[in-house]
């Protein structure tokens, strides 16, 4: 069974049970709190298109969902993950202006640079700006896969799929998680066509290679840009 996208919803617990006060962002459009029922109601302006609807609530773990969405929706317990940002010279410190950020794994990383322009990163992802000693707890999350990424100024690393609480012993306890953060770099380069003139607007993308690189799954589009009128396509801090 599937709902509407427009009009009601209703949202539940692990258990079944009704899950009031579940605030609900309905792609570019509104933000509505469930009611003691559980139940989601929306003015059904969509504007023709939903990209997802993202749903949070304080006692279990945030959900994105793409249309058509199930009916009732239930809600997962929530996962929390701790862990800490390390350079090259040891855990900390770290400097500021950084933080780690959670996506849902059910899509591509380059899939959510399509809303990036539409909506703050506070509504797209789960994040932290953590502390001084490069430590972070993110809140919200659930048991499925999802993209672990560092975002900072001067300091990268590269994005890391996990599965909340079975995320190994790489830090200092069972679901701690240890990024690895480096100097940062920017990358430019030009697009140009077969006279050597630049191509304005082409869309470049910067791809992540884990394992060998033997197979489609090892490779992951972490960035996409456009070239600007020069022909020149710029990916900072990575």
């Amino acid at each position: 069974e599937t709902a509407e996208p427009d009009g009601l919803l209703t949202v539940q617990g692990p258990d079944g049970s009704p899950a009031p006060w579940t605030r609900a962002t309905l792609g570019w459009n509104e933000t509505v709190l469930s009611d003691g029922r559980g139940d989601l109601r929306w003015s059904g302006t969509t504007n023709g298109w939903l990209p997802w609807l993202r749903l949070d609530h304080p006692s279990y773990a945030s959900r994105w969902l793409s249309p058509p969405w199930p009916a009732p929706v239930r809600l997962s317990p929530e996962v929390p993950i701790e862990g800490c940002v390390a350079t090259p010279e040891g855990a900390g410190p770290i400097p500021p202006g950084g933080r780690v950020m959670l996506l849902p794994g059910a899509w591509g990383i380059s899939d959510w640079t399509l809303f990036d322009a539409g909506l703050p990163q506070e509504v797209l992802y789960l994040w932290d700006a953590g502390g001084a000693d490069g430590r972070f707890r993110l809140r919200g999350a659930g048991p499925e896969d999802a993209w672990l990424l560092f975002e900072h100024p001067t300091l990268a690393a590269m994005p890391r799929r996990i599965r909340p609480g079975d995320v190994g012993p790489d830090g200092q306890g069972p679901d701690t998680l240890r990024i690895e953060a480096r100097p940062a770099v920017v990358a430019e380069f030009r697009i140009l066509d077969e006279g050597g003139a630049p191509i304005a607007g082409a869309e470049a993308g910067l791809v992540a290679v884990a394992g060998d690189g033997a197979a489609l799954d090892d490779f992951e589009t972490v960035s996409v840009g456009r070239s600007d009128g020069d022909g020149t396509a710029r990916f900072p801090a990575i």
